[in-house]
This record gives C-alpha cells, sequence and structure tokens, in this order.
C-alpha cells in the first residue's frame, strides 16, 4: 500500500528553460547609445515549494551579431549574467519576478573602444500562459565599469506549458 502511494505523488517541475529576443541599448562614457539586438537563453531553477513566493536563480547567455557597417554597431557581443530571483504568485500559473546578481560580458563596437567586463546585474519580469505554451517577458539593466546597459525582450519556455 505504501508503494501505491509513493507511485502517485505529482512531480513538481523546479527547471524552467526559455529561449528568446531582446533589445539593448548600451551606453558608454562619451555619451553615446548604442542599439544591439540580442538572442539569449534563460535557464532558472526555481525552488517551487507550492507557496506565493519562490526563490530560484537564473543564467542568461547572451549572444548579439550585427552585420551593419553603421559607425557605432555592435558587431559581436557576448554576456552572461547570473541572478538569484524572488518569484512571486503561482509558479504554474502567472508569475513575476525580481533578482539581483552579477554579468560578465564584452561587446565589440565599430569605430568605439570595447565595452564590457564584470558588474552587477538587476532583472525584472514575469510571464503569462499564451497560445498553449508560456510567453514570458524580462526588463535588465547591468553596470559595467565604462558601461550603463538596459535590455527589454520576450521568451518562450521551452518543454513546460500551463
Amino acid at each position: 500500500m505504501s508503494l501505491n502511494g509513493l507511485a502517485q505523488v505529482s512531480k513538481i517541475q523546479n527547471y524552467y528553460p526559455g529561449a528568446g529576443l531582446q533589445c539593448k541599448v548600451l551606453e558608454h562614457d562619451f555619451g553615446q547609445s548604442v542599439l544591439a539586438p540580442s538572442i539569449y537563453y534563460k535557464s532558472s531553477y526555481i525552488y517551487n515549494n507550492g507557496t506565493r513566493l519562490n526563490i530560484g536563480a537564473s543564467a542568461y547567455p547572451t549572444l548579439t551579431i550585427s552585420p551593419s557597417n553603421y559607425k557605432g554597431t555592435v558587431i559581436f557581443g557576448v554576456e552572461l549574467p547570473l541572478a538569484i530571483e524572488l518569484y512571486f504568485y503561482d509558479i504554474q500559473n502567472k508569475y513575476f519576478f525580481i533578482g539581483f546578481g552579477a554579468a560578465a560580458g564584452f561587446h565589440a563596437i565599430r569605430e568605439f573602444d570595447n565595452l564590457g567586463g564584470v558588474g552587477p546585474h538587476f532583472v525584472l519580469g514575469g510571464d503569462v500562459p499564451m497560445f498553449r505554451g508560456v510567453i514570458g517577458y524580462k526588463g535588465s539593466c547591468t553596470f559595467y565599469r565604462n558601461s550603463l546597459q538596459g535590455s527589454l525582450g520576450i521568451y518562450y519556455q521551452i518543454g513546460y506549458g500551463h
């Protein structure tokens, strides 16, 4: 009888991957702003205890490539933000999150100095069930020694639907 009870325990999902697109704005110490479209992967592990407040950790590896010859265009960029996040509301339905961590990154910009380094990273976002899946949104801000970067993006949660 006890084995039968174990077989019926529902498994709570803890890993939430997603893939997305974002638009970054990089501002550097010359007073110039650079627009950089990027792709990223959202890899989140959330300690889902079934309550309305959960804690998690996420990594957002990002890649930026631009074929443009326009002055000030990001030619190539890579970034790895890591964050500890608080998730509000129901992880299995709709949620909102806010997080803080650190990011390491490098962006080669045409006709300017390269931007990047290591710095603090802030992120906030959430998700909504849509199109038989989950569409998420996020905004972030990162401070490097010679650059302030902000981004807005959307992502599709892979392998999980509400």
